[in-house]
């Protein structure tokens, strides 16, 4: 459950973290692509807190970050894929 400040808006970062500690919760909800169970999660620990678009986009923006970090980091572009060099011999 995450506060607000005086507007009743939470403070900056507070929805990742609290669907960071979500997933770390319920890893297998990283891949599920509904989210019903998530948000459901979501107005169970925070009620009166509408679902609006900024926490579907945080709720969507934490769920990338965790799946590319399963993923691993990709390579770079070796050294093979580059153009070979000039020989200086010309075909006939």
């Amino acid at each position: 459950m995450y506060e607000g400040n005086q507007e009743g808006t939470p403070p900056q970062g507070s929805l990742s973290i609290y669907f960071r500690q979500v997933f770390e919760e319920n890893p297998s909800w990283v891949e599920l692509s509904n989210e019903d169970e998530v948000l459901a999660r979501f107005q169970r620990d925070n009620p009166g807190q509408e679902v609006n678009v900024r926490v579907r986009e945080a709720l969507a923006n934490v769920k990338a970050l965790l799946r590319s970090r399963a993923r691993g980091k990709q390579e770079p572009p070796s050294e093979l894929t580059t153009p070979p060099e000039s020989t200086g011999t010309t075909l006939p």
